[in-house]
């Protein structure tokens, strides 16, 4: 996992460059960034999960970036966090992926291998 928190960037809000951003993290070609605040329970069980599975994934901190929060919302039509991307592709929050994974969908996607 690569941590960083949104305020650091000195850019213009909103996602960071995730094709092109070098501290990413990649499984077989797939970017997987999972946007969280702290004190979330939800972001903590989402994690517990890639980390369980062994998907490395790129934890973006959103806890005090405004634009960011509303980046989100406009992206993916959630107010909550976290929210998981498969490369550029919105995979929601915990609950989404959980349910993804009790399907046995969850690791073809983040492999690159489902569309």
């Amino acid at each position: 996992m690569v941590e960083r928190d949104a305020q650091d960037d000195e850019a213009e809000p909103g996602p960071p460059e995730r094709a092109a951003d070098p501290r990413g993290c990649y499984v077989e070609g797939v970017k997987i960034t999972m946007y969280t605040m702290k004190h979330c329970p939800f972001c903590r069980r989402a994690k517990q999960l890639l980390d369980g599975k062994g998907f490395a994934y790129e934890e973006i901190d959103a806890s005090h970036d405004d634009a960011l929060r509303t980046w989100l919302v406009e992206e993916t039509g959630q107010m909550t966090v976290p929210q998981i991307f498969a490369g550029e592709r919105s995979l929601g929050g915990f609950s989404d992926i959980d349910a993804l994974d009790r399907q046995g969908k969850l690791d073809p996607i983040l492999r690159g291998e489902a569309g």
